[in-house]
């Protein structure tokens, strides 16, 4: 008998295994002074040799491997060979360690000790309880590693300073840190700021006192070439100067000095306009999003009309700050700047700009300078910076270097900067010898010369010698450390530009501590690595708070360090370091090379994550500023600045801030884990809530993310933070508009919108009291659909999705073409073209966005400003556009039926022209070796060019017109989509047939490869997404979610995501890790972690029960949802409130229990669009009107059909009862009344014009009179006419009194009363009629009582019950009591005294008692105003019961009585 185990056992390579085995021999042998650990390494080495077969993960050992190598460097070369050396706290470590691995060895013995054929039938357990417990192994030996190199590096042991602990220490100096008022300014909006945008006054020249200037008779030769190009203009010599002066240097050269002498000059010759000094040590002043708004401020502070025209821009566009810099800039400087500023000079000031957070290649500050620099006369721009990469190609690349004057400080001829440099020394030893007395002429001239010598031209080098020779601190005359400083000896390679400054600063450390304790050696490293690594200055107090030492130590610490470190006499203003060059000699090991100072980045980060962490978890809590009125937004919050001074300290501030940024560059262990743990069960909506009021929501999903992406390269124990950790990025998407308006969207208008199952929604439900509760139209888990872009107007014809940082751009039928960030702001619009944009990509070797039009043109953008920068004409429209993978060649497919070729660089020259399709050219692709081009076309061919040779090599014959093609990654794979709803699959060189794929239910107008060619997407007629496994041609999965067309879409660079657009105005991303079971490419295979959470997500692959699609009305039929399948025109609530009726596009009728959003029952289809419901007096009936003309009775039980009224020639618009009968009005311009309790039901016309459509109708409460809306005389060509309100004589058929208002009706509604009427037009106007004047022939101008603006769109309006308010879908309007109705409010009865609720601005409000927001509602759980009426969803309200019919088909309702 063959005894050895199958073969399924296998699976780990020998390397893997014999590397793990080798490296805990290696354990063993290295630490035998731990006899525990020693024995337990042992054990744990035979066990794994018995098991190694019954295991199946490499990536596991492969990892637990790394992991025991990394622990024995440590225990190596870090802990002392003798066990008395061995401080307390480490040896507790490894006994912890040993521990540990003792009772995985036992577990895995067990495992090992099963009979042969329990394991056989138990393989799959084995295996996992194996690497079960591998995983813990690998975690237990990093959380030992981390812990210990903490402990080694910092002696975080001997601060006796635990965290927990210091509870006492924060409340103190959170009290103190209360005073702290000036630091918040830039970080939040003042009252007197509402619609000003966010202002870093920290970034001002004036702000800080340690900013300082040159010297007297210093940089002359500098400064007078500055001063000439700023009164060039001023002088009317005839001389012209560029706008932008540049000046360029090492760090230490004197940029800043210079940057605010000039600065201080201007100020008081009121040049100055604004100025904006980065400091990469602030996190406002690097921050780039905050440049162009806070230069705004300044100069609206100084010119009123400038003010004016910037609030007018914020008013209309409040998301203008988390627009792209460009858009910045345009919005709000330059067209302000138009209206305001006509003459004379303004200067603005930007120094150290390579010193903002900027990781594009070319400055975007720049970048939008050279766009605009011909549009912002007369302001003139100063600009310094280190000669980076992404600045010099700011001036290079963008055309701005032609507009601009360059200074090269360090090419300025040594002698000049040396000569300024003796004068600075020289100066201030003068001043330094009178200060201690020295008596004897000091120094000497030969002492000055090698300082001199020694500063190599940087100011400052000078700067800290003169700063650590008068130091008194450390008892040392100045004569002693001025010696010291000549007769150092540097210790970096002769060839470091930095070295002799490097060797200054490590002087200055030894000197202040020439003996280092082990315990002033760790708090040191803790405050050093702090200032050094922290994303903002801190204060001494807030360091000690967020870093838990005691009071008073970081200024003790430091006291002898102010050569290097301005450290305030005030505990509460942030300590400065003195150049960025001594953060960079901190953090290099090969620059700093004493231990006792030198900082580890990791193990800083650490620490200074689990203090961050902490800090939120002691002091995060719901309605951080006592603010009490959850329906205000944030910019509605009297004295928030002041609020947000008193309630949240700036420890908190900058946790809230940068506590992602410090753990995704940390190291995890326990501590650190648990913190996270804490703050993803019980502080995440906490968090939300204080980054809306800092405007810093933004940052959010950014922030998630890159703690996402470092927890899965972790061994972590098993937890549900990552699965945490994505809900919230999924809900920040989903609600991010309504999270940066307010932050008590936090609570109110996150929870309620979560999937029901998913784990964010059950522990944070608690939080959320007060908030709305879904009904009906809530996800049982996440969708695949991760973000839904709104903002385009038409249809979105084509997109890209950018390889370099997932911004997304999409073309529309509107002519125009936007620009997205990951996150969904709209960074640029651009406008240019002049017909439908067909095409667009991405154009990365050269930052560029490529786009194609029905306008004859190809236009060439630019990614980062949005600026056009080239516009080619050709001889058709252009229906197609493809660029080589290369980067070198640019294609068009037009309509003429050719294909236009260009090499990328040379546009304009003449093109290639390919020749051989009859018909316009619909689609075009490069193979990714560039080696071919595959076009489809509308004569039914698609064919394969070869790009050397220009000929038609092949020509794949179709049945139908070829909409769409694509080419796989292998370079012989291609795609067709057609006309007759199938993909065509063809292999390049192979004559035989093709493969057809089928699914879809209409033509596919896009298909795409993934980036490994496994998959095939197509996007269709029929609304649907699907996703094709190009091996075998089955169907992965069907995505929907748009509410039409699907006409475009595109795999990302990554292969996790798919872009789409659609006919429903939408751009939206779907999520394939969530979709698909299987991993897509190498590059996105995830971690144990990552599976698991999309297991425990429920997204597995599954065989979809499809709805059938109706070729009548191009939607879905599906009777086995209980929600519709197309747009959802029709809402209707019974009398009593207690169901809704719903109608859609998809034929159907559906019935629902508005009380607890059960779905009750659906209707057989009718097959076209169900255009009004009305539910009978006694509830027992429901009325329909349909776009056949016909007009419908169904049961209101069964919602079985139970008699069809025909008679209307064109489509039925609206139906209402009068009574017991029943009005109903066409487009065939006739109105009638129907006889339903007669069998059978019988119709009279009592209207019927000729050349007019009635869409809209009205009874009044007495059945004497209705009210009709219509277009009159309609030109059978245009389709125009005029609208009119008609007053009609039910029993007599007289035409009581007419009217023709401007817009077309879209509601009508009486009061009980019959007095008064009301109607509603599309553009928001509501107007009230007196009914009885007007039938009395009064004329038009008597009759309208009143008008109101509803500010949006609407298409209902109403009486509220008590008839003292109007009430429509996007408004509500108190009215007096002369312009009620007769008797209005006379009645109010506790019933009607509930809620009445309206949508505005995407925002759900209630109007009584007075009117307050409730929630923002996301764009899955209402309708969409901008879509055309016929296509548009719906609203309707009942009391405290809000319904929604939506664009995809989804019935919401909301309960809004919990908002009481």
């Amino acid at each position: 008998m063959d005894n050895r185990e199958p073969s399924r056992f296998k699976g780990f390579g020998v390397a893997s295994w014999d590397g793990l085995l080798n490296a805990l021999k290696i354990t063993q042998a290295v630490c035998p002074i731990f006899p525990p650990l020693q024995a337990a390494v042992g054990a744990l080495y035979t066990v794994l040799q018995n098991i190694q077969t019954a295991a199946s993960n490499t990536n596991d050992i492969k990892e637990l491997g790394d992991y025991v190598v990394k622990l024995n460097d440590m225990l190596q070369s870090s802990v002392p060979r003798e066990m008395d050396a061995c401080p307390k706290a480490l040896q507790e470590r490894i006994e912890a360690l040993s521990r540990k691995l003792s009772i995985i060895c036992q577990s895995l013995r067990k495992i090992g000790s099963r009979p042969f054929g329990i394991r056989i039938l138990s393989a799959d357990r084995t295996s996992g309880e194996i690497q079960g417990h591998i995983k813990d192994l690998t975690w237990a030996i990093n959380n030992f590693i981390v812990g210990g190199t903490i402990s080694i590096e910092l002696a975080v042991d001997e601060l006796q300073e635990r965290v927990g602990a210091k509870l006492d220490v924060l409340t103190s100096h959170v009290t103190g840190i209360r005073h702290q008022i000036s630091e918040l300014a830039a970080h939040v909006q003042s009252p007197d700021s509402t619609f000003l945008p966010r202002y870093a006054i920290t970034a001002r020249f004036d702000h800080s006192k340690h900013r300082v200037s040159c010297e007297d008779n210093t940089r002359t030769e500098t400064l007078a070439s500055i001063y000439r190009w700023i009164l060039s203009d001023v002088s009317h010599s005839g001389m012209t100067s560029p706008p932008v002066f540049w000046i360029s240097g090492v760090a230490g050269s004197g940029k800043s000095t210079i940057a605010q002498t000039v600065a201080e000059w201007c100020h008081e010759r009121k040049y100055l306009g604004a100025s904006f000094f980065c400091s990469r040590d602030s996190a406002e002043c690097s921050n780039v999003g905050l440049v162009f708004p806070t230069i705004a401020r300044q100069l609206a502070q100084h010119n009123s009309e400038f003010n004016n025209r910037l609030v007018e821009v914020m008013t209309t566009d409040r998301d203008i700050q988390s627009a792209a810099v460009a858009r910045q800039l345009k919005h709000l400087i330059v067209d302000p700047l138009k209206r305001s500023f006509h003459s004379g000079t303004c200067v603005i000031i930007i120094d150290a700009l390579d010193e903002c957070r900027d990781s594009e290649a070319t400055s975007v500050i720049l970048a939008a300078l050279a766009r605009y620099i011909a549009e912002l006369e007369p302001l003139k721009f100063l600009i310094t910076s280190r000669p980076v990469h992404n600045v010099s190609a700011g001036f290079r690349g963008t055309g701005l270097g032609a507009s601009t004057q360059h200074l090269v400080l360090h090419e300025i001829p040594m002698e000049s900067t040396e000569r300024d440099i003796r004068i600075y020394l020289e100066k201030n030893l003068t001043r330094i010898s009178a200060i201690y007395q020295i008596t004897s002429p000091w120094p000497p001239t030969s002492a000055i010369s090698s300082l001199v010598q020694k500063s190599d031209g940087l100011f400052i080098f000078a700067a800290t010698a003169i700063k650590f020779i008068e130091d008194p601190s450390g008892g040392e005359d100045p004569d002693t450390r001025m010696r010291s400083v000549l007769l150092s000896e540097t210790s970096e390679a002769a060839s470091s530009p930095h070295r002799l400054l490097s060797t200054l600063y490590l002087q200055v450390l030894r000197t202040a501590f020439p003996e280092v304790p082990r315990s002033l050696r760790a708090r040191l490293k803790m405050i050093l690595g702090t200032l050094a690594l922290s994303c903002e200055r801190l204060s001494a107090a807030s360091l000690e708070v967020l870093m838990s030492l005691p009071e008073k130590s970081t200024r003790e610490a430091l006291r002898q360090l102010h050569s290097v470190i301005i450290v305030p006499d005030s505990e509460y203003e942030p300590i400065r370091l003195i150049h960025p060059s001594f953060h960079d000699f901190l953090v290099d090991p090969l620059r700093c090379t004493d231990s006792n100072f030198s900082v580890r980045s990791t193990v800083q980060h650490t620490i200074i994550a689990t203090r961050r962490l902490f800090t939120m978890k002691t002091l995060l809590r719901r309605d951080m500023c006592n603010i009490n009125d959850l329906s205000k937004l944030n910019i509605e919050i009297p004295n928030l600045a002041e609020r947000i001074q008193r309630h949240i300290p700036l420890p908190l501030q900058y946790a809230c801030r940068h506590w992602a940024f410090h753990v995704s560059h940390s190291d995890i262990n326990d501590e650190l884990f648990e913190h996270l743990k804490d703050f993803c069960y019980k502080n995440m909506l906490h968090w939300l809530e204080v980054l809306s009021l800092l405007g810093e929501l933004d940052n959010a999903i950014e922030a998630l993310y890159v703690t996402l992406r470092m927890l899965v390269r972790h061994p972590l124990p098993q937890s549900d933070i990552l699965i945490l950790l994505e809900d919230c990025i999924r809900i920040v998407r989903q609600c991010l508009p309504g999270l940066r308006a307010s932050c008590f969207q936090a609570y109110k208008g996150v929870v309620p919108f979560c999937p029901r199952q998913t784990l964010l929604r059950k522990l944070y439900y608690e939080q959320s009291p007060r908030a709305v509760e879904v009904l009906s139209g809530l996800d049982e888990t996440w969708s695949p659909c991760v973000q839904v872009i709104e903002g385009h107007n038409d249809w979105v014809l084509d997109l890209a999705i950018s390889a370099e940082n997932g911004n997304v751009v999409s073309a529309c039928r509107d002519h125009s073409i936007r620009v997205w960030s990951r996150t969904g702001a709209h960074l640029h619009t651009l406008d240019g073209h002049s017909d439908q944009v067909t095409s667009v990509l991405f154009y990365h070797p050269r930052g560029q966005i490529l786009s194609a039009s029905l306008d004859s043109s190809i236009r060439v953008w630019d990614m980062m400003t949005g600026a056009c920068l080239h516009t080619r004409t050709v001889q058709a429209k252009v229906q197609a556009l493809a660029c080589s993978t290369d980067g070198h060649f640019v294609a068009v497919g037009c309509h003429d039926a050719h294909i236009l070729i260009w090499d990328a660089s040379k546009l304009d020259s003449d093109p290639v022209v390919l020749r051989g399709h009859r018909h316009q050219v619909n689609s075009i692709q490069f193979f990714h070796d560039c080696s071919h081009l595959v076009s489809g076309s509308h004569d039914r061919a698609c064919k394969l060019w070869d790009i050397q040779t220009l000929q038609c090599q092949q020509t794949f014959p179709g049945r139908t017109e070829v909409m769409s093609v694509a080419a796989a990654p292998d370079n012989l794979t291609i795609a067709c989509g057609l006309a007759d709803n199938t993909i065509s699959m063809w292999q390049a060189g192979v004559t035989s047939g093709s493969r057809i794929l089928r699914g879809h239910e209409s033509l596919v107008w896009s298909v795409d490869f993934s980036p490994d060619g496994t998959i095939l997407a197509s996007g269709s007629w029929d609304h649907s997404i699907r996703l094709w496994d190009v091996g075998t041609g089955a169907v992965l999965h069907t995505l929907m979610g748009h509410a039409d067309q699907v006409r475009c879409l595109r795999f990302s660079a990554d292969g996790t995501r798919i872009g789409t657009g659609s006919c429903d105005h939408s751009v939206r991303i779907w999520d394939l890790s969530a979709i698909l079971s299987r991993p897509l490419t190498s590059a996105v295979k995830q971690k144990r972690n990552l599976s698991t959470l999309l297991k425990l997500r429920g997204h597995v692959l599954h065989k979809q029960s499809e709805p059938k699609w109706d070729a009548r009305t191009g939607n879905y039929i599906d009777l086995t949802c209980a929600h519709h399948s197309a747009v959802v025109r029709a809402l209707a609530f019974s009398a009593n409130g207690t169901r809704l009726a719903t109608g859609s596009w998809d034929g159907t009728i559906r019935l629902w229990n508005a009380v607890t959003g059960a779905h009750l029952g659906t209707s057989k289809s009718v097959g076209t669009l169900i255009t009004s419901l009305s539910f009978s007096p006694d509830g027992k009936r429901i009325a329909s009107s349909s776009y056949d003309g016909a007009v419908r009775l169904v049961d209101a039980k069964t919602v079985n059909c139970e008699s069809v009224l025909t008679g209307h020639s064109g489509a039925a618009w609206k139906v209402v009862y009068a009574g017991q009968q029943l009005l109903s009005c066409s487009d065939d311009g006739s109105v009638r009344l129907w006889n339903v309790t007669a069998r059978p039901s019988e119709g009279r016309v009592l209207l019927q014009k000729d050349r007019s459509a009635i869409y809209q109708i009205a009874c009044s409460s007495t059945i004497e009179v209705v009210a009709i809306g219509s277009l009159d005389d309609i030109d059978p060509d245009s389709r125009c006419g005029y609208v009119t309100i008609t007053l009609l004589n039910i029993r007599t058929q007289n035409i009581l009194w007419t009217t023709n208002p401007a817009g077309s009706v879209e509601s009508l509604s009486f009061s009980r009363d019959g007095s008064r009427l009301l109607s509603c037009f599309s553009s928001g106007l509501i107007s009230l009629w007196g009914v009885t004047v007007a039938t009395n022939g009064a004329k038009v101008e008597v009759a309208l009582v009143s008008t109101f603006e509803a500010g949006n769109a609407i298409e209902n309006v109403s009486f509220t019950p008590d008839e003292r308010s109007i009430l429509s879908d996007a408004s509500y309007h108190r009215i007096s009591q002369s312009l009620s109705p007769s008797g209005g409010g006379t009645n109010r009865s506790p019933a009607q005294r509930v809620g009445v609720h309206y949508l505005k601005d995407d925002w759900l409000w209630c109007g009584f008692p007075d009117p307050r927001r409730l929630c923002w509602v996301p764009v899955a759980f209402r309708h969409v105003r901008s879509r055309s009426k016929m296509y548009r969803g719906s609203m309707a309200v009942f009391n405290n019961v809000i319904a929604f019919g939506t664009e995809r088909g989804t019935v919401v309702l909301l309960d809004a009585s919990r908002c009481a």
